[in-house]
C-alpha cells in the first residue's frame, strides 16, 4: 500500500532523513487531537492559494490530502513529538462484520465498533441507486437522513444525484479518452 502514497526515493530526494514506514492509514478513517499541526509546517509542500497545489506530486503520489499528511504525522512520531497508534476500526463494504450491519440498530445509537469505508470507483459509487455497492441501502439512510437535517427536500437530492451521476460519467468518458490517447502516442 506505500506505493498509493509515497515514491520512496523522490521522498528521499525532499527528505533524506525521513524514515519510511512500514504502514500507511487512510485520513478518512483518522482520529487526532487539534494543534498537532501549524500551517507554516505545510509551507513546503502547499502553494497557499486557490485552489490550493499541492508541490512534490512526484513523490506524493496518491491525490488529496492522504500522502501528505501520513508524511507529516510520520515524521512528527519519528521525531518523538506525537504519539500514534493504529487500530483496526474501519470496514469495508463487502466485509462480513458489514453485511451484519443493522440499520435499526444506528437508529436506536446503539451503533458498531468500527466505521464503514466504500472505496468504490466514482462511477458506481455516484450510481443513482448505488445498485452496484454492497450494502447501498446503508449509504441510502444516512443520505436520506443527511437532506431531511439540511432541509433541502427531495428535489434537490434528485437533482444532486443526477448531476453528480452524470458528471462522473463524462469525467470517467474524458479519462478514458485521455488514455487512449496516451497509449495509442506510445505506439
Amino acid at each position: 500500500m506505500l506505493k498509493y502514497y509515497f515514491n520512496p526515493e523522490k521522498i528521499k530526494l525532499i527528505d533524506p532523513e525521513f524514515n519510511i514506514p512500514n504502514f500507511t492509514f487512510n485520513t478518512g478513517q483518522f482520529v487526532g487531537t487539534t494543534d498537532t499541526f501549524k500551517r507554516e509546517e505545510f509551507s513546503r509542500f502547499i502553494e497557499w492559494k486557490e485552489p490550493r497545489i499541492q508541490l512534490f506530486r512526484e513523490a506524493f503520489t496518491f491525490g488529496g490530502e492522504q500522502p501528505l499528511l501520513n508524511y507529516m504525522l510520520m515524521k512528527k512520531a519519528d521525531r518523538g513529538e506525537i504519539t500514534l497508534r493504529r487500530l483496526d476500526f474501519m470496514r469495508e463494504g463487502l466485509h462480513p462484520e458489514t453485511q451484519l450491519v443493522n440499520i435499526e440498530r444506528i437508529i436506536s445509537r446503539q451503533g458498531y465498533p468500527f466505521l464503514i469505508h466504500w472505496h468504490d470507483k466514482k462511477i458506481q459509487l455516484f450510481d443513482p441507486s448505488l445498485s452496484k455497492i454492497s450494502r447501498q441501502d446503508i449509504l441510502l439512510f444516512f443520505e436520506d437522513f443527511y437532506y431531511k437535517v439540511a432541509g433541502v427536500g427531495e428535489i434537490r437530492k434528485f437533482i444532486r444525484k443526477q448531476v453528480n451521476y452524470l458528471a462522473n460519467k463524462v469525467e470517467m468518458k474524458l479519462l478514458n479518452l485521455k488514455y487512449k490517447y496516451i497509449r495509442n502516442q506510445k505506439k
